[in-house]
């Protein structure tokens, strides 16, 4: 009996995930506009910025933030926390339609911010140890072994699709943040990590 309770109580549980997944989507579907914001650090001030100037427009709003306190901002302006399952992790930004990233490309003179929308990485040579770090891993460096030369094809804030090639550290970018937008981090490709003290120390001489 208390199987079968458990089992119950099982189903009407996903039943209920499962309305409420379908709810949601409706109610998203009514939305003329849907913006999203990704990345590692400051999505949040980010999104309240996009919201407070779009609201400034005569716009109605809603806005939902993520991270360590996320929250929601109705269109009203008032904020009501979301308790979340668990901690804050990174892969909360898979499966996002448009997965985007702003880097600076410093082989370029003079130096150019680039924005990808969707990047994939097609085509990389070469390989160099090099050492990285990530601010979603404050204080953790280590060498990884990346391309020193690598296209990705991304689109523009239009819809428009490209190709754009890079080399040494932006060949490096490129790998590293649409990682990134796949839930993956650095540390993962490790192959051996370093003191920051050591390493501090080292520049110093």
């Amino acid at each position: 009996m208390l199987k079968i309770t458990i089992l119950l109580l099982g189903l009407f549980w996903c039943l209920g995930l499962w309305i409420e997944g379908r709810e949601a989507a409706k109610s998203r579907a009514t939305l003329r506009h849907v913006v999203h914001v990704n990345g590692t650090r400051g999505k949040s001030t980010v999104c309240r910025l996009i919201e407070a100037g779009l609201r400034a427009g005569g716009l109605r709003v809603f806005c939902k933030t993520t991270g360590t306190d996320p929250m929601t901002i109705d269109v009203s302006g008032n904020e009501e926390p979301l308790r979340r399952r668990g901690k804050a992790n990174i892969k909360e930004q898979v499966g996002i339609l448009r997965r985007v990233v702003v880097l600076l490309d410093v082989n370029k003179e003079p130096e150019e911010m680039v924005e990808l929308v969707n990047p994939e990485v097609i085509e990389q040579k070469g390989s160099e140890r090099v050492v990285e770090g990530c601010l979603s891993v404050p204080g953790v460096y280590g060498y990884v072994t990346r391309p020193t030369w690598a296209k990705i094809r991304a689109q523009d804030r239009f819809g428009n699709w490209f190709e754009r090639e890079g080399e040494g550290i932006v060949a490096q970018c490129f790998c590293h943040e649409t990682e990134h937008l796949d839930g993956h981090l650095f540390t993962e490709k490790v192959e051996e990590y370093i003191d920051p003290e050591a390493m501090q120390g080292g520049d110093e001489e």
